[in-house]
């Protein structure tokens, strides 16, 4: 089959409008599912949109992302299940799915389709989008090189006539060079009738072709379907982006250039990076959205959160936690901006002039909490509005508990917030872990390994009435970090305060929290190990454990010789 192509145009970039009250109404379509890193991203992009710009925002998101996304007046959930059958490709050709949801939920003339690791960086309008778009259905820019590669337009017209076309469209026929548009799908603009068509035309065709979408050794996605659609299917309804809608660093010189609308921080189909939601952050400016919590709204926690060269992740930590409670952020002398960004977010900031480790400065925060309940909560911890919704309603029925959610790292890994009691073999079975972890699970196969008779709460977030705090007696200040939550958990046990687990769960990034090294965080575990067993064992188990860990190579320090830093 033959098609005959008209020439794929270019528009330049409209300045920004008046914001006029007649401006076109433009929905945005972000997706987010399966992984921690898609979610945090797409919290990225979404706050770049309301920050930017008076569009709806429509988030498609799974039962694992759903938790992280904030109420907002202009944000819509679309829920989607995992598929039973998943391959690389799967999610991102969910993006049709995104979109035929957006469509049917809203009225808008204009759809913007925005990758989660995409954000805008500066004003756009509805009267820009149409621009833009002019008496076109579909925009995107054009992508022509891969930085740091040999790779130019020749070789990315080769790719998609070799896999796209191929697999998607055989029969049609390949533009010449000069009309090819290689357009990246990260940034796409739709006129409503446009986004129609274009779905009727990729939804029932992805679901006659095999599931795994592959064609030789190159997976094919949403990209692919957009190219071959403006390129052979429907090029005269296609218009070419100015770089300014899509400014990406894998083929941009000069990243990141002044003037972008959308900064892109593609990753290739690996999914965002940690590093890749903090750039996301930067670029969309969130500084500048920071603004303290309202005064006088009623607060009933306050969160505790102790702060070591955590400039990271603290940010986005006190922006979640801070349209719940009171933040009180207790600074053990960090010499990064942790004290700055802390200040920014509207924290009470109580700060220490030398490192007092975790336990000491936890303590200081709760003296200082003037709310019922409390949170201690980890620099590198997100918590949601329901779980807090949910520990205030139980700690309201019954003040003298403790209560933990379970947590979520970045690779997906769940953790029970709630932990078995120790014994001997689990000190064991944790000293060895690292050096030889075939010995440490045989000692965790053992049926003796957990003490059944209490449980510790993970102290990454605790939540507990004030009062009821203050009743235990606060953490255990000889432990400098590490174990204190340990020690929480016996001393519960012991004066009768119940332990309960929240049905949430909460992001933990996991070693995140404050700048440490490995060595010297294992250095720190090690240092309260021993003496959690020497004050509960005996200070013999405590040098026979100490001894049986030098024997594997695990330590080459002695009890007490360990660096002083703070828990991350």
């Amino acid at each position: 089959m033959r098609f005959v192509q008209p020439p794929i145009r270019t528009v330049d970039l409209m300045a920004a409008s008046d914001g006029s009250a007649g401006e076109p109404k433009v929905a945005v379509s972000i997706l987010a599912l399966g992984r921690v890193g898609y979610g945090l991203a797409a919290c990225e992009a979404a706050a770049s949109v309301l920050q930017h710009t008076d569009f709806d925002v429509f988030l498609t998101c799974d039962e694992v992302t759903t938790p992280l996304f904030a109420p907002h007046d202009r944000v819509r959930l679309l829920s989607r299940h995992a598929p039973a059958v998943s391959f690389r490709p799967t999610n991102f050709l969910a993006k049709f799915e995104a979109l035929a949801g957006c469509l049917d939920a809203s009225d808008a003339a204009f759809f913007l389709q925005l990758d989660a690791d995409a954000v805008l960086t500066r004003s756009v309008d509805g009267a820009m989008v149409a621009e833009a778009l002019g008496d076109a259905d579909v925009a995107m820019a054009e992508q022509t090189s891969i930085i740091g590669s040999t790779i130019g337009r020749a070789e990315l017209r080769r790719h998609y006539v070799d896999h796209a076309l191929a697999f998607l469209a055989p029969d049609l026929e390949a533009p010449p060079p000069e009309r090819f548009c290689f357009a990246n799908s990260g940034v796409v603009l739709f006129r409503r009738d446009g986004l129609k068509a274009f779905l009727d035309w990729a939804r029932p065709l992805a679901a006659r072709l095999p599931a795994e979408h592959r064609h030789g050794e190159h997976w094919i996605a949403d990209q692919d379907y957009l190219q071959v659609w403006a390129n052979a299917v429907n090029p005269s309804r296609f218009v070419r982006l100015p770089w300014q809608w899509n400014h990406c660093e894998h083929w941009d010189d000069g990243f990141p250039r002044a003037g972008a609308l959308i900064a892109h921080l593609s990753n290739f189909m690996n999914g965002p990076t940690p590093e890749t939601v903090q750039r996301l952050r930067a670029s969309r400016d969130a500084d500048a959205a920071a603004e303290p919590r309202p005064s006088g709204s009623a607060s009933r926690t306050s969160f505790v959160v102790v702060s070591f060269n955590s400039a990271g992740w603290l940010d986005m930590c006190l922006e979640a936690a801070a349209p719940h409670g009171d933040l009180i952020v207790v600074d053990n002398a960090s010499s990064d901006g942790s004290v700055a960004i802390a200040r920014r977010r509207g924290a009470t900031v109580l700060r220490n002039d030398t490192n007092l480790g975790f336990a000491a400065a936890a303590n200081i925060g709760a003296k200082a909490a003037q709310t019922p309940f409390v949170c201690f909560l980890n620099p590198d911890c997100l918590v949601t509005s329901s779980v807090v919704e949910a520990a205030e309603a139980a700690l309201a029925r019954q003040p003298n508990q403790l209560l933990v959610p379970d947590f979520v790292d970045w690779s997906g890994r769940r953790e029970s917030g709630l932990q078995p009691g120790y014994t001997r073999l689990k000190i064991l079975a944790d000293l060895i872990e690292t050096r030889s972890p075939k010995h440490a699970r045989r000692i965790r196969s053992t049926s003796r390994i957990d003490d059944a008779a209490w449980r510790w709460p993970l102290g990454a977030c605790i939540f507990a009435s004030r009062d009821g705090f203050r009743s235990l007696g606060g953490f255990d200040e000889s432990y400098f970090c590490y174990m204190e939550d340990v020690e929480l958990g016996r001393a519960a046990s012991a004066r009768g305060v119940a332990l309960n687990s929240l049905p949430h769960v909460i992001v933990h990034l996991g070693q995140h929290g404050a700048e440490i090294s490995g060595a010297g965080r294992k250095a720190l575990m090690n240092e309260a190990r021993f003496r959690y067993a020497a004050r509960h064992h005996g200070r013999t188990f405590a040098w026979f454990a100490e001894a049986t860990a030098r024997l594997l190579g695990f330590l080459r320090k002695p009890l007490g010789g360990f660096p002083r830093q703070v828990r991350g």
